[in-house]
């Protein structure tokens, strides 16, 4: 069968940035991809980002509903499928950074931007534990479908995450907020992660001010997380005017 893998069908599912002090993995970072579809995808030509860096992937496939590790340390693959994209002991920041996984097309597949927040008031802040994913079904959501393994290992990889259960995202996404930032261009943010086709057209989007109402003449989805937009309008700003944003 011929499968074109889309938005979601791979995710990133458990992070370890920080594997010191070490509590029975090995001593090395790795992150977990999950197929979440009933088809074997090959991620030859897909791209991994992190931080500054990015790595390209050799011809391996994850299997349905199956795990691929991405590491530097050998001895993870004793726990799956794992190719060794990580080419230095401390690829990923004990800080937080942003993740991107990308199809050969540029498309993005799934973006994460983790954070040491995540772990809560754990004390597995302080490391040797991962970060998993609580709900695969809710790629979508940030910290809130995240949290420390539960695992005695510190971590659960190329296996189902020892927090996994139902987690679905019943908060609609507001528009958070809105920045004037140049005098044709405005940004806007979002709550989580958005569907760019339902806010690709101009006239999904107003613009009102005193006596008058207009429209963006493009408008543009920021990468890779898609949680913001730029709009691109034909008419100045003007200043010391109030303008009011609108998205149905």
């Amino acid at each position: 069968c011929y499968y074109r893998p889309k938005a979601f069908d791979v995710v990133i599912n458990e992070i370890l940035a920080d594997p010191e002090p070490n509590a029975g993995l090995p001593d090395g970072e790795f992150v977990e991809l999950y197929n979440r579809t009933g088809f074997p995808i090959n991620l030859y030509g897909w791209t991994f980002s992190y931080g500054s860096s990015t790595k390209s992937f050799p011809s391996v496939t994850i299997k349905p509903q199956g795990f691929l590790l991405i590491a530097r340390e050998s001895l993870y693959l004793n726990y799956g499928p794992c190719v060794m994209l990580f080419t230095s002991s401390s690829s990923l920041s004990n800080e937080g950074s942003l993740l991107t996984l990308r199809d050969p097309r540029g498309h993005v597949i799934h973006s994460v931007s983790y954070s040491p927040g995540w772990f809560g008031d754990s004390f597995k802040k302080e490391g040797g534990w991962s970060l998993e994913m609580i709900d695969p079904g809710n790629p979508c959501g940030c910290g809130e479908n995240w949290g420390p393994s539960q695992a005695t290992k510190g971590g659960t990889p190329g296996k189902t995450n020892s927090v996994c259960k139902s987690n679905p995202d019943l908060l609609p996404p507001v528009l958070a907020r809105a920045l004037i930032v140049d005098s044709i261009t405005a940004e806007a943010w979002f709550s989580e992660t958005m569907d760019s086709l339902s806010l690709a057209g101009n006239l999904n989007w107003t613009v009102a001010a005193p006596e008058k109402v207009f429209h963006p003449v493009r408008v543009e989805m920021i990468s890779p997380g898609y949680s913001s937009v730029r709009l691109i309008f034909a008419q100045p700003f003007e200043r010391r005017m109030q303008y009011r944003l609108f998205v149905p």
